[in-house]
């Protein structure tokens, strides 16, 4: 078997995107649970929807590196 895309350019960019997709399915799920809470007032201190955001823009910015560098 031919490992050599592993040594690739793109390489990196792919594994910080899965990390930050991975990241952001975890605050996707913890803004989730946190709006079906059964007491409204019991708050949180975590900003879940930011962190989903700010994943979502990590794995926006890796795609633009992994197709610069994968083309």
């Amino acid at each position: 078997m031919n490992w050599d895309w592993l040594y690739s350019d793109w390489a990196p960019w792919a594994e910080l995107a899965s990390g930050a997709v991975l990241v952001a399915a975890v605050a996707w799920w913890g803004e989730r649970r946190r709006m079906r809470r059964s007491d409204p007032d019991a708050v949180g201190f975590m900003p879940w929807g930011t962190v989903f955001v700010l994943a979502l823009f990590v794995v926006l910015i890796a795609a633009v590196f992994i197709l610069r560098y994968a083309l």
